[in-house]
This record gives C-alpha cells, structure tokens and sequence, in this order.
C-alpha cells in the first residue's frame, strides 16, 4: 500500500504515516484490542488505501492463472474463469 502511495500520491505519504504510524487501541467489551495492520472499519481513506494496495496483488495472481479474471469494485471481488481455464490450473 504504501510503495503504490509513494508512486502515485508521494504528497499523501507524511499524513498517512502520521495516521497510520500508532497502532490504535479498539475497545471489544471489557477488552482493549490494538490495531496495528491495514486501516479500521469506518476509515475514511480506508477505500482508498485498499484500493491502492490491490492491484499489486491481482497481479501476483495472474501471473501463474492468467485464465482467471478478477472483477473489483473497492473490496467487493469476483474471480471468473471459463471451464477450460479451471481445468488447466
């Protein structure tokens, strides 16, 4: 996520690494949980950030299945392939 940031949005790096730097600690009941990877639920730059990250992965995984198609829209994906596709992976 934050090698595509710094190549495509390098002004954002500062703020971001300022939000991001600490974890944060989430209450769950009587508990403290700290959250130390990827952004929270209800983040704003949440979308943004994932959206940033996954393409660099898609990509890793076409590589060794470049019969499969991936769909995205933010963190909703689907992955496609015709029958023939499926049988040679």
């Amino acid at each position: 996520m934050f090698t595509v940031l710094a190549e495509q949005f390098p002004d954002l790096i500062p703020f971001v690494t300022w939000l991001y730097n600490n974890p944060s600690e989430l209450a769950f009941g009587e508990s403290t949980i700290m959250s130390e990877e990827g952004a929270q639920q209800g983040d704003p730059l949440g979308p943004l950030l994932f959206c940033l990250g996954i393409p660099p992965v898609l990509s890793e995984l076409r590589r060794p299945f470049p019969a499969v198609a991936s769909y995205f829209y933010i963190d909703n994906g689907i992955l496609i392939c015709e029958d023939e596709g499926i049988l040679s992976i």
